[in-house]
C-alpha cells in the first residue's frame, strides 16, 4: 500500500524470491490526490512497476471503489447553490443516493465523498468504464472497497429507475446488476480477473471471490464466517500495523490464526517483512504450510475442535487493529483446525504462535483404520494407527495430523516432505535497518 516508491518495488522483487511463491500486490494510490474511484488515472510510472511486478509471477490488483465519488476528483465543478458553494462532478451529483428532501447522501473520509445510488444506470456505465481501462492497462485483478461492507442506504431519485424508498435498489436491482454485467465484460476482455473487497458479507459472495477481512482483529472474535465460507470464497489479509500497531508477539499469533481459519496470508506491513527477523521465516514457513493444505481449505468442510486435555493455555499480545492502541487480544499458543473432505478423509493442523515448546494432548473424538502424523522434523510420516501421542511442538513449530479409513500414506509423506522442507529456511537479508514492529532483544 502506499503511493507504490521504487523502494517497494524492490522489496516486493526480493520477498518473490525469498518466499519462492508468488503472491498478490495490494496497490492503493499510484496518483498524489486523494479521490474516488482512485484508478480513473494511472500513471506511466505506475504501469511500468506493475509490469516489473508481473515478470517476476506476481498478481497486481489496484484500488478502486464502486461506492463513493469524492469532491476532490479532477473533474469536480464549482456550483453555487442558496446555502453556498457546492463541489461536485455533476454526473455524481445525478448518480448520487437522494434522501427524501432530495439532497445528496454524503459521507466524510477526511474528505467529503457522495455515496451513489447502485441502480443508476449512468453510474454504471461510468464503473464498467473504469474497470476496462483496469483491464486495458494489463492488471491482474480489482480490489472494490466498500462493496461487501458499506451500509445499505436506500434512494428517493426515482431518474435511477427505481421507486422512491426502493430497498432491491441496493443489492437485487444494484449491485448484484452492476457486477453480472462488470464481471462478464471483463471475462471476455480479460479472462481470469479476480476480484476482491474490503470485509465481508453473505449477499456479496457470487459477485466477487476474495474478502479481505482486515478488521477481523477484534477481542473474542469467532471465526463463524471463515468456518461456513472457507472455500467457498477466499480471505485476502488481515490488518497487521499500518494504522494501530500491535506488539511483536501479535504477528506471530495473527499469522497462525489466518492460516487456522483458512484465510490467505495477507495484508502485512511491508516495512515489516523488510528486515530479517524470525517472523519473516515464520511467514515463509506458514506460506509452504497452508499451500500444502489447500485441498482442505478450499474444499473440505471445518468440523468441531478437539478437546484438550493438556492445554498449554493462552497468550496476551496487543494486536495491530484500526481504532485503539494496545487493544489486547487472548489466543491460543497453539491454535489448531480440524478438517473433513467429502470422501471422508479428516486433516487436524496445529500451529505453535510462541517462541517456546509447547505440548499438548487432545481427545480424539471419532475412529479411523489409518492415521499419521507428519512433523518437521522428519521428511516421512509417523504411522500412529490406535494411538494418540502428545503433541510436541518446537518454537513456531507445526504438526498435522490425517485420518482415513483408506490407507493415506502417500499424501502423508508429500505433507511431511513439505513440512520438513520448511526446517531448511533462514530469515533471508535484511532490506532496511529495522522492522515497524521492533524485534525483541
Amino acid at each position: 500500500a502506499g503511493v507504490f516508491p521504487s523502494r517497494n518495488e524492490a522489496t516486493m522483487l526480493y520477498l518473490r524470491e525469498y518466499f519462492e511463491q508468488p503472491f498478490g500486490v495490494h496497490l492503493v494510490g499510484t496518483t498524489a490526490k486523494r479521490w474516488w474511484p482512485h484508478f480513473d488515472r494511472t500513471s506511466e510510472i505506475g504501469l511500468t512497476r506493475m509490469k516489473n511486478l508481473q515478470a517476476a509471477g506476481l498478481k497486481v490488483l489496484p484500488y478502486c471503489d464502486p461506492r463513493l465519488y469524492s469532491i476532490k476528483h479532477p473533474d469536480t465543478f464549482t456550483e453555487k447553490t442558496p446555502s453556498g458553494v457546492a463541489k461536485w462532478n455533476k454526473d455524481a451529483l445525478n448518480w448520487s443516493i437522494k434522501r427524501k428532501d432530495n439532497k445528496p447522501f454524503i459521507e466524510n473520509y477526511g474528505v467529503k465523498c457522495l455515496v451513489l445510488c447502485p441502480q443508476a444506470p449512468g453510474w454504471h456505465d461510468e464503473y464498467l468504464r473504469i474497470c476496462a481501462g483496469i483491464a486495458d492497462n494489463g492488471f491482474d485483478g480489482i480490489y472494490h472497497d466498500q462493496l461487501p461492507c458499506g451500509h445499505g442506504e436506500t434512494c428517493f431519485d426515482t431518474t435511477h429507475g427505481h421507486r422512491k424508498n426502493d430497498p432491491s435498489s441496493w443489492i437485487k436491482n444494484g449491485y448484484a446488476e452492476l457486477y453480472r454485467k462488470m464481471r462478464a465484460m471483463l471475462e471476455a476482455k480479460r479472462p481470469g480477473m479476480v476480484h476482491t473487497g474490503e470485509d465481508g458479507s453473505d449477499p456479496f459472495l457470487k459477485m466477487i471471490d476474495g474478502y479481505t477481512v482486515w478488521r477481523w482483529t477484534e477481542p473474542d472474535s469467532i471465526p463463524l464466517f471463515q468456518t461456513i465460507y472457507a472455500g467457498r470464497i477466499q480471505f485476502t489479509g488481515k490488518l497487521y500495523n499500518h494504522q494501530r500497531r500491535g506488539d511483536w508477539e501479535s504477528n506471530f499469533a495473527k499469522a497462525a490464526s489466518q492460516v487456522i481459519n483458512a484465510e490467505q496470508l495477507g495484508w502485512v506491513t511491508l516495512e515489516d517483512l523488510e528486515a530479517a527477523t524470525p517472523f519473516r521465516k515464520y511467514y515463509k514457513v506458514l506460506a509452504f504450510v497452508r499451500k500444502a493444505l489447500l485441498e482442505y481449505f478450499n474444499t473440505a468442510d471445518r468440523i468441531a475442535p478437539l478437546k484438550f486435555t493438556v492445554d498449554p493455555g493462552k497468550m496476551y499480545t496487543a494486536w495491530g487493529n484500526t481504532y485503539a492502541d494496545g487493544l489486547m487480544v487472548d489466543s491460543p499458543r497453539v491454535e489448531h483446525s480440524c478438517w473433513q473432505l467429502p470422501d471422508g478423509r479428516k486433516m487436524v493442523l496445529f500451529i505453535n504462535a510462541t517462541e517456546s515448546s509447547q505440548r499438548a494432548e487432545v481427545i480424539i473424538p471419532w475412529k479411523s483404520k489409518y492415521s499419521f502424523i507428519c512433523r518437521q522434523e522428519s521428511a516421512k510420516a509417523a504411522v500412529a494407527n490406535n494411538s494418540n501421542p502428545a503433541i510436541i511442538l518446537p518454537p513456531y513449530g507445526v504438526e498435522v495430523r490425517l485420518y482415513s479409513d483408506t490407507d493415506n500414506f502417500v499424501e502423508a509423506n508429500k505433507i511431511a516432505a513439505e513440512l520438513h522442507r520448511t526446517t531448511t529456511f533462514d530469515e533471508g537479508k535484511t532490506l532496511s535497518i529495522k522492522p515497524v514492529v521492533k524485534q525483541k532483544t
